[in-house]
């Protein structure tokens, strides 16, 4: 009796709450952000979950950019701007890498870490 109690309760705040449910997995504004020198690899340890990305809006030095996890790896070659993100695990370990085209002048670019709206 106190299990179905308690289903019918979980059902019935998940159905009239689907919308606020959805959304604790979006990225929130508490970001952290850190810079990179150019032809390194960066490590950084998830504090909760979230989103961990790259925005660039003058990319063009750029030769190569990644991130990626044990589960899931992005990266790409600077055009005019780059936006990249991998979702991560609190926890998880995220690796990071930059490096520019020969005779470019841009020698860094930053990284950041937004957690889950539903983070602890």
């Amino acid at each position: 009796m106190l299990k179905q109690l308690i289903s019918l309760f979980a059902e019935k705040f998940i159905t009239s709450r689907s919308e606020w449910v959805g959304g604790q997995g979006y990225p929130s504004s508490n970001q952290s952000t850190f810079s990179l020198q150019k032809d390194t690899w960066g490590k950084y340890v998830a504090p909760t979950d979230g989103y961990f990305f790259v925005k660039e809006n003058n990319a063009e030095d750029i030769a190569n950019v990644s991130i990626y996890t044990p589960d899931m790896y992005v990266s790409c070659v600077g055009k005019e701007w780059i936006r990249l993100f991998i979702p991560v695990r609190k926890g998880q370990e995220v690796s990071y890498y930059f490096n520019v085209r020969d005779g470019a002048s841009s020698s860094s670019t930053t990284f950041a870490f937004a957690k889950s709206v539903g983070a602890s």
